[in-house]
C-alpha cells in the first residue's frame, strides 16, 4: 500500500474518498476477530478474490484520533489577574 505515515502514530495510511465526498484516512486490514460467546473467531479479510484489500478508517484505531476530530481545544492559558 502506498500512502504516507500518520502524523501522530506513524502507521502507513492512505486517503480515500468517503461516500460523503470527503478525504478519509484508511489503512488495510487483513484479520478481524469476532466474539462468539467466550471465544474469538478469526475472520479472514485478505480480500474477496478480486485482489482489492479491505480498509478500515484510521480514526477507529489511531490512539491520537481525537486530535484530528476538527474540534480543536484551545491550548491557550487564561490570563492571570
Amino acid at each position: 500500500m502506498s500512502g504516507r505515515p500518520c502524523k501522530r502514530c506513524g502507521r502507513r495510511i492512505l486517503f480515500l474518498t468517503s461516500p460523503a465526498g470527503k478525504p478519509t484516512p484508511v489503512h488495510t486490514i487483513r484479520t478481524l476477530y469476532r466474539r462468539e460467546g467466550e471465544r474469538l473467531v478469526k475472520l479472514d479479510l485478505a480480500g474477496d478474490g478480486d485482489g482489492e484489500p479491505y480498509y478500515v478508517s484510521h480514526f477507529e484505531t489511531c490512539p491520537y484520533a481525537p486530535e484530528f476530530s476538527g474540534k480543536r481545544v484551545s491550548q491557550q492559558r487564561p490570563a492571570e489577574a
